[in-house]
Parts: structure tokens; sequence; C-alpha cells
């Protein structure tokens, strides 16, 4: 997916700005029974003109008068709000009783296909109007549509992960088995539940782990993977998750143990900048606060893998993350750097260090 309307935008300012002839702020704004009018500084009558006045383009017709709304100038269509300024970023406007959304470039053109704003990729029609529909076929490929009019890329819909292009990738897919290895069928609430989760992720990461062939298996009719006895044995710690390195698959049962169990596949790849961080020390000093996340039993807290990915579950969750950086500023350090060592192609990024050397991941 591109930037298409660019290459369009790119010629057409140029005629715009040739059209635009930049003049003083000091005139006089004039009401007349149609409208208002515009006397500039010099004396002479803004007519058939774009004018600058007081950092904001207007536009005067033939007959003087200040242009409102929709107009084509120069076989380009422009919008004027209601007090003459030309329009600019997101408006929206209620059109034959609907409300239609559009976006102004910097030159006041509305924007036509494809725009990439604040992260998101959104869809304009010819008239420049904001694709609201959950679903659009566009150049042969069918894209989806949040609610806000973003496209749907690099997230998961349901089992299914849809790419930087919007397109559907089956390497990232979900799987659900039954117990015994066979597929099965998942109500689709409940796969956008675990949906939610997975686009949690770290998308870097989440990159490498496709890369490295792993994939996901639900197995929702399993009751548990292994367990951990407590000390005075009157009860058990389950995990509701497996790390299988023989096929590479994270299988879970319970959809709360998706963030642990691919923190566990992190900590799997990153054990030698985890060291040169010093992770294995401070889990030492924060017993108590660890003792927090979960109640375990203490042969777990000598297992760094199982405390990371506790620990990237609670960075994943908004309040638990919250609550990590202010009981945990190192951990929370730590676990910042390694999920952001990686980018969105699943490559090694530099890492800070504690001691402010910037690193190799």
């Amino acid at each position: 997916m591109k930037k298409k309307w660019l290459a369009a935008a790119a010629g057409l300012c140029i005629s715009m700005y040739a059209a635009m002839t930049a003049f003083g702020a000091d005139g006089t704004w004039l009401p007349v029974n149609e409208g208002w009018q515009y006397k500039r500084a010099d004396g002479t009558m803004a007519k058939n003109s774009w004018e600058d006045i007081d950092g904001e383009w207007y536009h005067f017709g033939s007959d003087g008068l200040m242009e409102t709304g929709w107009h084509k100038i120069s076989n380009i269509r422009y919008y004027f709000e209601p007090s003459g300024i030309l329009a600019e970023g997101w408006k929206c406007y209620n059109e034959g009783g609907e409300e239609q959304w559009y976006y102004f470039d910097r030159d006041g053109q509305a924007v036509i296909q494809w725009l990439y704003d604040d992260g998101k990729w959104y869809w304009f029609n010819a008239n420049g109007v904001m694709n609201t529909e959950p679903s659009r076929t566009i150049g042969n490929k069918k894209y989806y549509f949040n609610e806000d009019g973003s496209a749907q890329v690099n997230l998961y819909r349901g089992f299914k992960y849809y790419d930087v292009d919007g397109q559907a990738d089956s390497d990232y897919d979900v799987r659900a088995e039954n117990r015994k290895g066979k597929k099965i069928s998942i109500p689709d609430d409940e796969k956008d539940e675990i949906a939610e989760k997975l686009n949690a992720l770290p998308k870097g990461w989440l990159k490498k782990f496709v890369d490295d062939g792993w994939t996901f298996v639900y197995c929702p009719d399993k009751e548990y993977y292994s367990s951990a006895k407590f000390e005075d044995g009157s009860e058990k710690y389950y995990f509701y998750y497996k790390l299988s390195t023989s096929d590479k698959i994270i299988r879970f049962c319970d959809k709360e143990d998706i963030w642990t169990a691919f923190g566990e596949y992190i900590y799997r790849n990153a054990k030698a900048d985890l060291k040169e961080l010093n992770y294995p020390t401070e889990l030492n000093y924060k017993f108590s606060e660890l003792s927090r996340l979960k109640n375990l039993p203490d042969s777990l807290y000598e297992d760094r893998q199982t405390l990371f990915g506790l620990l990237l579950s609670e960075y994943l969750d908004e309040t638990g993350k919250e609550r990590m950086e202010n009981e945990m500023e190192d951990l929370y350090f730590i676990m910042n750097q390694i999920v952001n060592s990686r980018d969105g192609d699943g490559k090694p990024l530099e890492m800070e260090s504690p001691w402010g050397n910037n690193k190799k991941s």
C-alpha cells in the first residue's frame, strides 16, 4: 500500500502556489448583502484571486465575494469553511443528512485514494470521502476497515492475520485443535478475544516468531499442560500453555496466558541481551514485587524464563505497565529495551544499556 495521492498532489500544488498571490493582512473586510468582500491595503479589491489574510487562505470569486463551501478552481476542488478559510486537515461535513469525513492536505486539496496518517491507513473515493464500509475491494484486492475508517493492517482479525498491505498472510494464522490434534471450529467472538491479545504482542518479535517458523495453536478442551507443586503440597500451580521447540508451536488453552507464553519465547531468543542488561541480578532484588504478580511456588522464583513471561504479561497490560514502572523501575527498563529491540521486519535494533552505552541486540 502506498501514498498514491502524493504524486498527483506534488504537481497540483505548483499550480496552486502560482495562482496564490500573497498580499498583506492590512486590508479591510467589507460586508455586503451577498456576503463579504476584501479591500487590500493598496486600495484594490480582491477579485478572482487567492488572498493570504492573517495566515489563512481565502478565495474571492469574479464578483469579489468571499467563497464558502465547495468550489472548483483551476479544475481542482477546494472546500472553504463558513468563515471563508480554506479547509485543511481532517474535516467532517454533514452532506445530505450524512456525516462524511475528508482530509485536506496543506494545499487545501481533498486527498483521494490512500492516506497514511498517525500510523494508520485510510482510503478516500474520487470525491474525497473517507470509506466507512467494513470491507472494500480496491485494485482487485479486498481490504477490511475499522470503525474509525482505518484499514486493518499488521493485525489479527479473528484467527487470520492481515499484513502491512492489508492482505491475508496465512503464515501468521492461528490453528484450533482438540486434544487429539484434529481441527475444530471456534465461535467468532472467542476468536476476536484471542485476536485482541495477539494484536498487543510486539510486532517486531511477532515477525521474528513467524520468520523462525513458529505458529500458535489453540486447544480449548485441554485442561492444562503442566503444573508445579506448592511447598505444602496442598495445591498446584498450572501452566495453560506450552512451548514446543520440536515443532515450533506455542500451544495454549487459555487466552489469558498468550502474553506469558510469548514472553517465554522472547526470553529464549534474548538471553544474551538480558544478561547484558543485568536481568538475573535485578530479579533477586524484586522478590516481594514479583510475588504480587502471581502466587507462584517458591521453585518458580528461580525460573527466569517463567518470570520473564509473567513480566511481559504485566508490561502489555495498561494498568500493569504503569504499576510495573512505579514498583519495578529497573525491570521495567529492561523489559522496555527488550520489547523494542526488534524493528517491524523482525531485525535487531540498538538498545540502550543501563550504563548509557548502546549495544546491538
